[in-house]
């Protein structure tokens, strides 16, 4: 199908994709439409994701496995910091602003983001022009110049993002709290980088960077949206990556974090002239692949999920102690976070402290009722379809399953693991 059999290796997994459909009684109604998600290897070892919808939109996305947990302490930053060569010029575009103008013609958006376990790069493009944005995509996952220049610019950007976000005090809360979940751990750093190690890195360290972590089969690529035409696509793919030889990736394995057995309560306070205190307040919690992990996607919608949850209630709505207030999950390999965060009133604030200790403490002692239970799992269910709606979301739930799960789970797999849970699971995660 426009590449030969030795340079494609199949695999048809039929997905199921919640779709809305609009009824003439005038109510919503759900409807569950079968699309197929298509993969297949190219002998580079590249792996493609092929997802194809009505989208009027095509989102190309690369994920490559790198971020800041497999750095070490002079290296912290670098893997932000080389996403962000990658914008400054390639080998077809060779400036910023070539790139920013082959977008601009098509009317596209193009973006990337560096996490700790992986970092992406994504063109959305109207369908008649996903072409285009996979030509792009190639151009930053594989040829990117790194241009000495460019690298003297661009340390003196990131300086002022560091600084930004360390006079931000909701980040800065954010990063504090990193700190005391993760202490001496790549997950506890911002991703960053310090002052010390963005103003030493050198081209050097940028090429070795490359090698290490961009050889095409730590890379997943994915396609999703309005694109019907497989042959093309796979023809276009193989055309788009063709410089690059097969290579035997050794698996990258991270420093894996370990609990200390420390129980007690970690304070970390920060002074500054505010007209709030922010604050950032999380325990450590279950990671990606713990069957737990659904209880507590419930647990965190019941506590801080929406404006009906129980601290946006409580500590907003009847309490008027705070303009923003909510609760946060984050999976990561081998374990999670679980976060609460807030803008409080600085002359309440201990009462406002003391009220969400009360919310998280009623949590532990009483299961929630099976009605609380089931508005949180129709909530779930409600935001991933709609999510699933879009090529740029559907890409990424499909690819970041592919890049670091062991096998992908449909939609409806997901949501058959979230309906399993019941109350006592959610208590027992609390």
């Amino acid at each position: 199908m426009g590449v030969s059999s030795g340079d494609v290796n199949n695999t048809t997994m039929p997905q199921l994709v919640l779709l809305f459909a609009y009824s003439q009684r005038g109510d919503w109604m759900l409807k569950l439409s079968q699309v197929s998600l298509r993969e297949f290897s190219l002998s580079n070892g590249l792996r493609v994701l092929f997802l194809p919808d009505n989208s009027p939109s095509v989102t190309v996305l690369g994920l490559v496995k790198t971020g800041s947990r497999y750095e070490v302490p002079n290296q912290e930053g670098l893997a932000h910091f080389y996403e962000h060569m990658v914008f400054k010029g390639t080998k077809s575009f060779p400036s910023k602003k070539a790139l920013a103008l082959a977008v601009d013609k098509i009317g596209a958006e193009y973006n990337g983001a560096t996490g700790q376990e992986y970092t992406y790069y994504y063109v959305k493009t109207a369908k008649r022009d996903w072409a285009i944005g996979l030509d792009l995509v190639s151009q930053l996952l594989v040829e990117p110049l790194l241009a000495e220049e460019e690298i003297k610019i661009e340390r003196g950007v990131i300086l002022e993002e560091l600084h930004m976000y360390y006079d931000i005090p909701q980040y800065r809360a954010q990063i504090e709290l990193g700190k005391l979940l993760f202490p001496n751990h790549p997950l506890g750093t911002s991703g960053i980088g310090t002052d010390e190690t963005i103003s030493a890195f050198a081209r050097k360290d940028f090429l070795e960077f490359k090698n290490k972590f961009y050889d095409l089969g730590k890379i997943v690529l994915v396609v999703a949206g309005g694109v019907k035409e497989e042959e093309s696509l796979r023809g276009a793919i193989k055309q788009s990556f063709f410089y690059s030889k097969k290579t035997d990736p050794k698996e990258i394995t991270p420093k894996l974090f370990k609990e200390s057995g420390q129980r007690e309560k970690l304070i970390k306070r920060v002074a500054k002239e505010t007209d709030q205190v922010h604050l950032a307040m999380g325990v450590r919690g279950f990671g990606r692949h713990d069957q737990r992990r659904y209880a507590q996607s419930l647990l965190n919608i019941i506590l801080g999920g929406g404006m009906s949850s129980r601290l946006f209630q409580e500590i907003r709505e009847k309490r008027g102690l705070c303009y923003s207030v909510a609760s946060a999950v984050e999976l990561f390999n081998e374990v999670g976070v679980f976060e609460i965060t807030a803008g409080l009133n600085k002359n309440r604030l201990t009462e406002a402290v003391e009220e969400i200790k009360n919310q998280l403490f009623l949590l532990v002692k009483k299961e929630v009722s099976r009605e609380e239970l089931d508005k949180a799992k129709h909530f779930f269910e409600g935001k991933l379809a709609l999510s699933l709606e879009d090529s740029y979301k559907k890409a990424h739930f499909y690819g970041k399953q592919r890049l670091l799960e062991p096998d992908i789970k449909d939609y409806n797999q997901v949501i058959n693991n979230v309906k399993r849970v019941e109350s006592e699971d959610i208590l027992l995660v609390a």
